[in-house]
């Protein structure tokens, strides 16, 4: 057998092995393992070795068996320095009692620096604990005082018990009462001393804190005990305190504490004289001082006094404006200023303080002050102020349009905003949304009104009218007609959609047959249809309220199908113009018209409401009206609850409604005679007199109601209804009118 091939050494032995772990190790102590270029005095690589920082360049590596310097570490402390100071002093002192000389031994240094520097930091504890005790030094009264507040508003505490420990807090706080009021804890044991105390506790703590209320309501705690009295107080107690608060108003009315005590005051103690006498002091000093006008308004003391009215508009201006930027115009006072300011003030004036007050007014126009200054800052702020308050009632403009003095501020709005499109956006839609429930509310009806009806006496007071302002002030620039035309172009279309499928509703409803009215007389003017609306109302004009309830929600349905059906139409031709142009078009606003028009059926338990239900289902006296039933009716209930079930022809509301329209629509006094006719006389004795003369007095229904009514004008005014003695002489001056008119025939002569 051959001889092997003799073969290399491994590269695999112990000495390369030991080669490669060194390397490694010399890699993982170094501080710059990737071997980059280092600079002389470059820091990245941590700090540099001794021997590297002191001439590196010149210095030879160091050998396998040589040590580089290290510098040394300082010692580590294993003790507190602030024990380690102590424990100096005491050995300090100790030497200084043995020593004969006091410890001033002169090779005994280190000692005595030491014993100079504990005496430092002793002096210095000490000034901190005695300031601590000065700025507390009824500490322990107060702690006293606080073990007895558990104990006396505890429920299971005896009144004689509670009565004692109340005198012994008393007792405690006998010299230092408004000074531990500045407390928050002392503040609230007092206040419930004060509440569950007797009366004699009660003048005792008023007798303590007299002379200093003022202090007290400007106090960050006390001006709660001031509350506290205002609360829970005698009438003496608090007039007490209102006789210490005059002069001091315009101190108070700018301040966080003190305006929250002002308004307890004003609003629950003062009187009409005391509210005028505070408002009065923040038109000056003088009439804070002297006291000698006693004017209510700046009305009265401005047409007095022209002279003063700069001086206090100024006076107003600067201390209202502050107190408003502190946000504190929510107070009754600054709010009735705030109000008067803007009314007298001149337009520049006016326009800045729009500007000023644009963020407040959404939140103060709940209240009558409130909604004339959120008036007066829509009419005179400028076009982004507008938009700026507009854009704050989002959302909730269906609340503050069913509010009373909300509601007026819209119609501010609706009056005077130029951008109508804005007002669509922000206010309308909103309103629309809650169509049938706004038409028959009291105040949500008169955003609607002021659009189809601005101004009308009828439907606006003179007090609301003052508070939407003077007609025609402002910076609006739109011709007032422009923009109620451009109005109700959004408004009139989903108006005539509700009167079409629940107008009976709505005439029932002495708001909403206001609505009802108003609508279809605007849409008359060829801005909508309203012929289908007026045929509608014609049509149950003479059926009880249950008989048409499923007419309206039928006619409810079956629009609500068509109008799905144009929607789906319009999204249909919308995705075909977006395919073939291939760009996003604007799809307008949509309007929920899907509403509930099914009547509310109060009272369906009365037995005559009932019968008559049964004599409609039947077709018996279908045409004619039931007398016994609407005696029932009117026996059994009061007010409009006795006519919630009547016909639209003898509810007392309604009639009126129908009257008017009968008088303002020839074709609805055509419809509804058509709808009466045969029994024009019974349902005149029955309460329609009035809307029969109306038929009447028409044009195109007169010559037949007079056909009919021939003969029956005695009968008519022995009924003794309502209108039907007015319909007797009315038919009485047309029958003689017609035999005068008719020509005689002459007579023969005698043979």
């Amino acid at each position: 057998m051959p001889a092997a091939a003799p073969t290399g050494g491994s590269t695999y032995n112990r000495k390369s092995r030991r080669a490669w772990q060194a390397k490694k190790k010399a890699i993982a102590k170094s501080d710059n393992p990737e071997g980059l270029k280092e600079q002389p005095d470059n820091s990245l690589f941590g700090k540099k070795r001794r021997h590297q920082s002191e001439g590196a360049d010149e210095a030879e590596p160091a050998t396998k068996g040589q040590k580089t310097a290290q510098r040394a570490r300082a010692p580590v402390l294993k003790t507190d320095p602030a024990v380690q100071l102590a424990a100096n002093r005491k050995k300090s002192e100790k030497a200084a009692k043995k020593s004969p000389s006091g410890g001033k031994h002169p090779f005994k240094a280190g000692a005595g620096a030491g014993s100079a520097y504990a005496d430092k930091a002793t002096k210095k504890k000490g000034e901190v604990a005695d300031s601590k005790a000065h700025s507390r030094p009824h500490k322990e009264a107060v702690k006293a005082s606080l073990h007895a507040w558990e104990r006396l508003r505890a429920e299971k505490t005896s009144p004689k018990e509670r009565e004692e420990l109340i005198d012994g807090v008393l007792d405690s706080f006998k010299d230092s009462m408004v000074q531990v009021l500045q407390k928050h804890d002392a503040a609230r044991v007092l206040q419930s001393c004060y509440r569950l105390g007797t009366q004699a506790q009660r003048d005792e703590l008023m007798k303590r804190v007299k002379g200093q209320v003022v202090p007290l309501s400007l106090s960050h705690y006390g001006h709660f005990f001031v509350m506290c009295v205002v609360r829970h107080g005698t009438m003496a107690h608090k007039q007490a305190l209102m006789a210490e608060l005059n002069g001091h108003v315009a101190e108070l009315v700018a301040h966080a504490e003190g305006s929250a005590v002002l308004q307890l005051i004003y609003t629950s103690v003062a009187s009409i004289p005391q509210r005028n006498a505070f408002y009065r002091e923040l038109w000056g000093k003088e009439f804070a001082l002297l006291r000698q006008v006693e004017h209510s308004d700046l009305a009265k003391l401005f047409e007095a006094d022209p002279a003063c009215k700069p001086r206090v508009l100024r006076r107003l201006e600067n201390l209202l404006s502050k107190a408003a930027r502190k946000g504190l115009g929510m107070t009754t006072i600054v709010q009735r200023g705030l109000a008067d300011l803007l009314q007298h003030a001149d337009s520049a004036q006016q326009a800045l303080l729009a500007t000023t007050l644009k963020e407040a007014a959404p939140h103060v126009m709940h209240t009558r002050d409130g909604a004339r200054i959120a008036s007066n800052c829509v009419r005179h702020a400028d076009a982004k102020d507008k938009k700026a308050i507009l854009k704050a009632v989002k959302g909730y403009v269906v609340k503050a349009a069913c509010d009373p003095n909300a509601a007026l501020v819209l119609c501010t709005a609706l009056e005077v905003v130029d951008d109508t499109v804005l007002l669509r956006k922000l206010l309308l839609s909103e309103l629309l949304s809650e169509l049938p429930t706004l038409c028959v509310d009291a105040h949500g009806s008169l955003p609607l009104l002021s659009v189809l009806a601005p101004r009308d006496k009828r439907y606006f007071d003179a007090a609301q009218l003052s508070v939407m302002g003077k007609q025609g002030d402002g910076n609006s620039k739109k011709d007032a007609d422009t923009r109620r035309a451009e109005l109700l172009q959004v408004l009139l279309p989903p108006l005539c959609r509700l009167c079409e499928m629940s107008g009976a509703r709505l005439a029932r409803s002495p708001h909403g047959g206001s609505v009802l009215y108003e609508c279809l007389k605007a849409a008359s003017d060829g801005v909508a249809d309203v012929d289908k609306a007026l045929r509608a109302l014609a049509t149950v004009a003479l059926k009880p309220a249950g008989a048409e309830a499923g007419e309206e929600e039928q006619a409810a349905g079956e629009k609500e199908e068509e109008e799905k059906g144009e929607v789906e139409e319009e999204a249909e031709e919308e995705e075909e113009e977006e395919e073939e142009e291939g760009e996003d078009e604007e799809e307008g606003e949509g309007e929920d018209e899907d509403e509930d028009e099914e009547m509310e059926e109060a009272a369906d338990e009365e037995e005559g409401v009932e019968e008559a239900k049964a004599e409609t289902k039947s077709g018996e006296g279908a045409a004619a009206p039931a007398s016994a039933t609407i005696n029932k009716a009117k026996q059994s209930k009061s007010g409009l609850e006795a006519y919630a079930h009547l016909p639209l022809v003898t509810h007392p509301y309604a009639a009126r409604v129908l009257k008017k329209l009968v008088q303002e629509h020839p074709l609805f006094s055509e419809e509804l005679l058509e709808q009466m006719s045969g029994s024009l006389k019974q349902w005149a004795c029955d309460g329609a007199g009035w809307l029969v003369l109306a038929l009447l007095e028409s044009e195109r229904s007169g010559a037949t109601a007079m056909a009919e009514l021939a003969g029956d004008a005695a009968a008519i005014r022995q009924s003794g209804a309502v209108g039907c003695r007015s319909l007797a002489d009315a038919l009485e001056a047309r029958s003689a009118e017609a035999v005068a008119a008719t020509p005689s025939k002459p007579k023969r002569a005698r043979k």
